[in-house]
């Protein structure tokens, strides 16, 4: 019988297989590998080897292993698929997270700005691109702090390192680096401000927020403006304060000492600290003398309005106990709700003094120029003065006026015998007893001329008159001044007319001096030492 050979297969095989069986066993082989080293299949040098044993086992086996490799490669897909579902859906909601984030970044009313811990930037808003416009450019991520710095500087977009870029600069750095949350602000061109506020996060990180305060820097620029303007004003006040030469003190309304100028120390000898809080009433006080606040609380409500918005002169003393003549103004004062006072005080005792040295030098003058200088007796200019004046007043007031003209007896002879230096002291004495009769305000001894004298009295009836006249004669007699020339009496006497008339229209003052001197007249020649009355008819 005859056989069939097979030929053998090129390929070097296993004794034990058929080539069919080993070329199929290869290939699947092969697939594995090569689905391995694509990363499709995750296998293990284990199965690896087992499934190389599976492909020298034999068909069935290895068909097996096919199925299962396919059902592998199916599940394994739809993990893949379902990973790129989830992967898919997480970058939509990190997206839109994102985008969530950078609107509301946009919508902060402030410039924003983000560094990362080693200065560069993560994220920026609109707004503070906005702020910056020129440095816009340079706005980008990853770009450090320093060098947007340096390039707004180089791009003039800080005025105030304008001349020190790199003082200014550096400045800033170190500002940027403290970053502890302190507000500060920077000028921009165009006169354009803007407030910052940085601060570090617990990892290094900087937030920054900008606020444009152009406004509100103008609004403050304005108020320092006014607050210089302010300051310099009250330095001067306060400069013509404290030199001006009245003294001036400020109290409240409790009547207390706010404040006082150099010029009251001057004035007054008490240091200004002294007097801070003491009483205003204090510079009318006896020297270690103290007013109570009962006292105090009446000046001010009683007596302090009635000397507000005017003049006048006081005395006050000085802290030695000398009296000052001060002329003291006082007016109000608002200080917002409180109600303070301001005292104006001028020493004027020296001008006091000098007023009244002239008023004694204008007496004495009026004096000397009214007064008889032999006896001080009101002298004729005086006399007739007056009469004018008492008789217009007796026309007004319908009284008498009454007047008495005397003469002393034999009055030539007592000159000739005892001498002029003896006459002028005998008119001396006579003038003496007839000024005590002149006692009223309006009466007034005068000597008329020579040895003749007047004596006014007003508002004095006749009968009055008469007995003052008498009066006279007999005080000249009782003086005992002798007088022996006299061919009667050895000493001196007195003759007196007198005339007593109301004052009227039809007649002057000087129709009183006639009717008296007649009267004189008659008295003389009835023997002297004697008065007589003139009679109206």
């Amino acid at each position: 019988m005859s056989r069939t050979t097979v030929a053998k297969p090129k390929s070097r095989a296993s004794p034990h297989r058929s080539g069919g069986t080993l070329s199929l066993g290869a290939d699947l082989l092969l697939a594995a590998l090569a689905l391995l080293a694509l990363g499709v299949l995750a296998l293990t040098g284990q199965t690896l080897s087992i499934v190389v044993q599976l492909g020298l086992a034999g068909l069935g086996a290895l068909s097996v292993l096919g199925l299962g490799l396919r059902a592998m490669l199916a599940q394994r897909s739809a993990v893949t698929v379902a990973r790129d579902s989830v992967h898919s859906d997480l970058l939509t909601e990190t997206q839109q997270a994102n985008q969530r984030l950078e609107d509301a970044i946009n919508a902060l009313p402030e410039g924003f700005a983000y560094y990362d811990r080693d200065d560069k930037l993560v994220v920026c808003n609109q707004r503070y691109r906005e702020l910056y416009p020129e440095m816009a450019m340079q706005l980008l991520t990853g770009v450090s702090f320093e060098q947007t710095l340096r390039f707004g500087v180089g791009r003039a977009q800080f005025p105030e390192a304008e001349g020190r870029a790199d003082a200014w600069i550096a400045e800033r750095l170190e500002r940027h680096r403290r970053a502890d949350g302190t507000p500060f602000v920077v000028k921009l061109p165009g006169s354009r401000w803007v407030r910052i506020n940085e601060r570090r996060t617990a990892e290094g990180a900087l937030t920054s927020f900008h606020t444009f305060v152009t406004d509100l820097m103008r609004r403050e620029q304005e108020l320092v403006a006014v607050n210089a303007r302010l300051a310099e004003s009250e330095a001067r006040i306060q400069s013509i304060f404290e030199s001006a030469v009245v003294a001036v003190v400020v109290f409240d309304e409790r009547g207390r000492i706010l404040s006082a100028n150099a010029s009251t120390e001057r004035l007054f000898g008490f240091p200004v600290p002294a007097i801070i809080g003491q009483s205003v009433l204090m510079f009318t006080d006896a020297p270690g003398g103290v007013r109570n606040e009962l006292e105090l609380a009446e000046f001010m409500a009683d007596r302090l309005p009635a000397m507000l918005g005017q003049s006048r002169d006081v005395k006050l003393r000085h802290r030695d106990g000398h009296i000052l003549t001060v002329n003291l103004g006082v007016t109000e004062a608002r200080a917002g709700e409180q109600r303070q006072f301001v005292a104006m005080m001028r020493d004027i005792s020296q001008q006091v003094a000098q007023q009244q040295a002239l008023r004694d030098a204008n007496d004495r003058l009026e004096h000397l120029s009214s007064t008889d200088a032999l006896t001080g007796l009101a002298n004729r200019r005086k006399f007739e003065a007056q009469l004018q004046a008492e008789w217009m007043r007796g026309a007004r007031q319908r009284t008498p006026l009454a007047l008495l003209v005397a003469d002393v007896d034999h009055f030539k002879r007592y000159n000739d015998h005892y001498g002029h230096v003896a006459g002028d002291a005998c008119l001396q004495q006579v003038a003496k007893v007839l000024g005590r009769f002149a006692r009223r305000s309006g009466d007034l001894a005068a000597r008329y001329g020579g040895e003749e004298f007047a004596l006014l009295l007003p508002a004095l009836d006749a009968a009055a008159a008469m007995r003052v006249a008498e009066a006279c004669v007999q005080e000249v007699l009782a003086a005992q001044i002798p007088h022996a020339a006299a061919p009667d009496l050895a000493v001196v006497s007195l003759s007196i007319g007198v005339v007593s008339l109301l004052p009227n229209a039809e007649h002057t003052p000087s129709h009183l001096i006639e009717q008296a001197d007649k009267a004189l007249y008659r008295a003389k020649a009835e023997g002297r030492s004697r008065a007589m009355l003139h009679s109206v008819g």
